[in-house]
């Protein structure tokens, strides 16, 4: 295996570890953030009941003034009761005061509620206050000790990390930069084996080409779909490159056979072909004598034709002309 992958490997271990840091510094600190929480929900809880008083005293001190409007009212009544003239107008004045008097019993029952209610908001107003104060000690301390707690892992992560320096120092920073863009989305698995020829990261399989280049190859192979840098498992590359060795060797097993086939057809083509060489003496004879044979049979017939010809023109000629008769 690549030497650099093998940096790469031993880093993205490393990565691994102080991101399993990350979390429990989180959960250290979520402790504080909650009772920080909790504190500023009690906040904004004393503020609603201060603002509850604020406006149950404005009601109070609306029903008083109601009160004293018509107790100045019922005395100018009283006036003009005293004064009527009739016992018509005295009724009118009768109801009148009458009215004012109901005003001032239902605001004195308000402001008796009102001053109820200011009572117990007042009394949560103490107990909210108190777990205030609890809750602010208990923060101070919590916060000491998340200090120490987040102290110690990131004295840890120190040391991880120095670590990771160390090994980085062996690898070319262009190949270092590399990882580092992958691991901005990939995270935890940058750097992955490839487990039954698939990549470990998308698992999708790697065809055969890209396989074997990262079998043989010395340079950095990536998956050709997720672009994560792959890399094999010791067992696994040594199980792949028996069953490789194995694969070439059927091929040359065929190759040989092939070439050992080949060879036995030539010798049996050339075998042949001076069998047919050494027969043809014979058979160029042969032709020889039916060819021979065919021209002297044509030289007869073509004699005897001539021969043939000759006798009966000589005949033609020899024979009487026939007489003609007069007309």
């Amino acid at each position: 295996m690549n030497s650099d992958v093998l940096n790469l490997i031993k880093i993205s271990e490393i990565d691994k570890k102080a991101s399993a840091k990350e979390p429990e510094i989180a959960a250290i600190e979520e402790e504080l953030e909650s009772k920080v929480r909790e504190l500023n929900n009690l906040e904004w809880d004393i503020e609603e009941i201060r603002n509850d008083i604020k406006k149950s005293r404005l009601e109070i001190a609306n029903s008083e003034l109601s009160i004293a409007e018509n107790n100045e009212k019922i005395a100018q009544l009283d006036v003009k009761m005293a004064n009527a003239k009739s016992e018509r107008e005295l009724r009118a004045l009768d109801a009148e005061s009458g009215i004012s008097k109901e005003k001032i019993t239902f605001a004195n029952q308000i402001i008796a509620e009102l001053e109820a209610k200011i009572d117990n908001f007042k009394e949560k107003e103490n107990e909210i206050a108190t777990k205030m104060n609890e809750l602010s000690e208990l923060i101070k301390e919590t916060r000491v000790s998340v200090n120490e707690r987040v102290g110690v892992i990131q004295e840890e992560l120190k040391s991880i990390f120095d670590e990771k320096e160390v090994i980085a120092k062996n690898i070319d920073n262009k190949i270092i930069i590399f990882y580092e863009k992958i691991r901005k989305w990939a995270k935890d698995t940058s750097i992955v084996p490839i487990k039954k020829q698939a990549c470990s990261g998308c698992f999708i399989r790697i065809n055969d080409r890209i396989f074997v280049d990262l079998i043989n190859a010395d340079a950095i192979t990536t998956c050709p779909h997720c672009g994560r840098i792959l890399y094999l498992d010791k067992n696994d590359e040594v199980a792949m490159r028996e069953a490789l060795k194995g694969e070439n060797a059927t091929k040359s097993t065929k190759d040989s056979s092939k070439d050992s086939g080949a060879k036995s057809a030539k010798s049996s083509t050339k075998d042949s072909s001076a069998k047919s060489t050494a027969k043809k003496p014979s058979s160029a004879k042969s032709a020889t004598k039916s060819t021979s044979a065919k021209s002297a049979k044509s030289t007869k017939s073509s004699a005897t034709k001539s021969t043939a010809k000759s006798t009966a023109t000589k005949t033609a000629k020899s024979a009487p002309k026939k007489a003609t008769p007069k007309a």
